[in-house]
């Protein structure tokens, strides 16, 4: 779905999910649906009971106030998991409850039968991205998400889970400052600004809009990158730093390779590319070289943050496939309509 409002024309119900969606609706239709004056929203777990002890060690009653609650769902056309959105400083119960209020605004919405949730919080405290932006991924597998529909960050036994994929989401979600459909809904049909969309889908990818961040990422992986030259690709090579289009030049004697660098957070299953680097890559592909040196770790000395970790994947040499690049921008030149 689009906006998770209820039934509405074009947007009438979740795209796969399985059997069951083909025939019916759940609540989570509604999760983003604005209830009241006080704009509250009201999101739903297919579950029994909410194990609040998983969420906060020795966690006792019925409610946990100041939760972060993440949303996920297929990306349209692909396997992948995806985030849509987030519930911030909310409420979790227990057990499924009902409100009439909510059940009034999800009768006006299409859904007649009532629903219940779980998840409480306001419209202020929560983030519903444009679809061009679900673009973050989620691991959908054993020690992720899984077969289940809920993760929770501890273990039955109350410890914590070992979860490094959560990391790049949590600094996503703190850094997001891009378009919300539950402020502006009418940005869906928009064309988002090229400054937004790239901002967006570069934080999605794990590559840190933290300035400090990004340097040590991007310092630690060309270090990574000139030790993985002069040891294993180009033994006893001279190294220079170029920059664009391409971030490092190896020489020795006559032979010269160009490599791009990349460094993420994220288990890089895509990341972003300008038009210039993969212009160069083309025309010196037998002697271009992709380094990408993904789920690294960040640690905090101070204000100053520290990268380490990391596995790196190289691809060598590389010419990138056209049917591996997807457009998420276009230049229209206006000169051809009168304009300048």
């Amino acid at each position: 779905m689009t906006f998770y409002r209820g039934r509405t024309q074009g947007d009438e119900r979740p795209k796969g999910g399985g059997k069951y969606n083909e025939r019916s609706v759940g609540a989570e239709i509604c999760t983003f649906l604005p209830v009241g004056q006080d704009r509250r929203l009201f999101g739903y777990m297919r579950t029994s009971e909410v194990k609040l002890a998983r969420i906060v060690p020795g966690a006792e009653g019925e409610a946990l106030k100041g939760v972060d609650v993440v949303f996920l769902a297929r990306s349209l056309g692909t396997k992948r998991q995806v985030v849509v959105g987030w519930y911030r400083k909310a409420t979790i119960f227990r057990y499924p409850r009902r409100a009439s209020q909510l059940n009034r605004a999800a009768a006006s919405a299409g859904i007649k039968n009532g629903i219940s949730y779980c998840i409480e919080t306001t419209a202020d405290d929560a983030v519903l991205l444009p679809s061009v932006m679900r673009t973050l991924p989620v691991p959908h597998r054993k020690g992720a998400t899984g077969t289940s529909n809920v993760w929770y960050p501890l273990e039955r036994d109350g410890k914590a889970k070992k979860a490094a994929w959560v990391r790049p989401i949590e600094q996503f979600i703190a850094s997001y400052e891009g378009p919300n459909l539950l402020v502006d809904p009418d940005v869906e049909g928009e064309n988002l600004s090229a400054s937004s969309l790239e901002s967006a889908r570069v934080e999605a990818q794990g590559f840190q809009p933290d300035s400090r961040v990004r340097k040590a990422i991007e310092e630690y992986s060309l270090k990574r990158a000139e030790s993985w030259l002069k040891k294993k690709e180009m033994k006893g090579c001279a190294i220079q730093r170029s920059g664009r289009p391409h971030d490092l030049i190896a020489r020795k004697g006559r032979k010269r390779l160009y490599v791009e660098v990349k460094g993420t957070q994220s288990d890089a299953k895509e990341i972003v590319l300008t038009a210039n680097e993969v212009t160069f890559a083309r025309k010196h592909s037998e002697s271009m070289r992709l380094f990408v040196l993904h789920s690294v770790k960040l640690r905090w000395k101070g204000k100053k943050p520290i990268a380490s970790g990391g596995a790196e994947f190289v691809v060598k040499p590389w010419l990138p496939v056209k049917t591996l690049l997807e457009p998420v921008q276009y230049w229209y030149r206006l000169s051809e309509h009168g304009q300048g």
